[in-house]
């Protein structure tokens, strides 16, 4: 009697997508895009958050100051700047420059080495860079946020207006429920849940800065924002 033949079964290459990514430079060097990136937004997100929105009598007052908070006070809710504002707070300086440097390449450093080998002043030149070109694009795009010349002449960017958008929203929604932190590298407030698109400070409004009264009348009146933000 013949034994049924029973098909042999067909080897299955084993799936390691590491190995594959270690094994392909333009897959490595993706991956690692992508990833700096992740960290640059995320990085942002918290250095705005928790560095520039410090508390008094913290540790970050003492590395960052208090202009980024004085820079809010002197904002209106049309996002034009008060006549006697305080220019500290609308324009990083070159010790913050040394301060993003540092922790981007702090970042980078370790995250670089899984991908590819490569000698740490060459990483400490790409992350000096880094700070370079967050110094100029912050202060460009910073103040022309705040400047209605400048407002009107990049509007139909849409690019601009876009990130012109998410600035006003950091700065009309006040308190615990301030977000929009990305000034640059979008993507970061999305992963943290802190991205707004209408503004709400009906908490805030409770016990709100002397500055903030007749902004917080308009919450309560329903008056219309300019650029047409909305209240929730």
């Amino acid at each position: 009697i013949m034994e049924p033949m029973i098909p042999k079964s067909i080897p299955v290459k084993e799936l390691n997508i590491f190995k594959d990514i270690q094994h392909n430079f333009y897959l490595k060097l993706i991956c690692l895009i992508v990833i700096l990136y992740l960290e640059l937004t995320i990085g942002e997100v918290i250095i705005h958050k928790y560095l520039m929105h410090n508390k008094e009598g913290s540790i970050a007052r003492k590395i960052w100051g208090n202009s980024h908070n004085t820079h809010h006070l002197d904002v209106n809710h049309d996002m034009r700047l008060e006549e006697d504002y305080r220019k500290e707070g609308l324009f990083f300086n070159n010790f913050d420059v040394i301060y993003i440097a540092v922790l981007t390449f702090i970042i980078w450093f370790p995250t670089i080495q899984i991908f590819f080998k490569i000698k740490w002043y060459y990483v400490a030149i790409m992350t000096t860079l880094i700070g370079i070109f967050y110094q100029k694009m912050w202060d460009f795009l910073h103040y022309s946020f705040h400047q209605e010349k400048e407002m009107n002449k990049y509007f139909k960017n849409p690019v601009f207006y876009w990130l012109f958008h998410n600035h006003s929203m950091h700065h009309l929604i006040k308190g615990k429920h301030k977000g929009n932190y990305n000034i640059i590298f979008p993507g970061g407030d999305h992963i943290f849940g802190t991205y707004r698109t209408k503004v709400n400070n009906r908490e805030y409004c409770k016990n709100p800065h002397e500055k903030h009264i007749g902004y917080c009348k308009m919450e309560e009146e329903k008056t219309p924002l300019e650029f047409g933000f909305q209240w929730e």
